[in-house]
């Protein structure tokens, strides 16, 4: 495959931690949307909603991760690079968001911003395992919205949630790089003619 040629940046190695960090407030947000709609008791919503997001997170993120790995192999046989700005860029934090390309000195936007078109895939991803949780733990309630119903809203607030965090990590990458200083180190010149600079190694 020659889009590993250059080493690149595998995504799952950088998303994972910060999804794993972020468990605790997305099994907030919906172990507290489950005892809204359905009036359980607090500890069956933060222990259904723990196991879902476990088996989304911890397996499901991983296998999607690996496919879109395994499509952008493939697609990088007959899919060009673009080679001028700004569709370079975009076209690595897009069709490269699995395993980031040509990220080079730009990793400090392009990282998160990657982060940030990953969610998309794992939104449905999520859903899509979690349902098979839901579905069967919300089968028996004669209130408040279906199963397939509450999976989908559930994760509107919670991917909304990790929205507004991923982009509060991007607008803090980009301000933290541009308030750092950039320092150019120049050969300084001699200060006279046929002087040789102090910094020159010398034999």
């Amino acid at each position: 495959m020659p889009f590993l040629a250059n080493l690149g940046i595998p995504m799952l190695a950088v998303q994972m931690p910060l999804l794993l960090g972020a468990l605790p407030a997305v099994v907030f947000i919906e172990s507290y949307l489950l005892r809204h709609w359905y009036g359980m008791d607090g500890f069956r919503a933060v222990k259904l909603a723990t196991i879902a997001n476990l088996l989304s997170t911890v397996l499901g993120f991983p296998i999607m991760w690996f496919l879109l790995f395994l499509i952008q192999g493939l697609s990088s046989n007959f899919l060009p690079f673009p080679k001028t700005e700004p569709w370079q860029s975009i076209f690595a934090v897009t069709a490269q968001s699995a395993w980031l390309e040509h990220a080079r000195h730009r990793e400090y936007w392009m990282v998160p911003t990657a982060c940030l078109v990953l969610l998309v895939p794992a939104f449905f991803m999520t859903v899509f395992v979690e349902s098979f949780v839901y579905r069967r733990a919300l089968a028996r309630e004669s209130s408040g919205p279906t199963p397939m119903q509450a999976t989908w809203r559930m994760h509107y607030f919670s991917y909304g949630f990790l929205a507004v965090a991923g982009l509060f990590l991007l607008t803090a990458s980009i301000v933290k790089h541009q308030r750092s200083p950039h320092q150019h180190r120049s050969r300084p010149a001699p200060s006279a003619v046929g002087e040789v600079p102090a910094t020159y190694p010398g034999p």
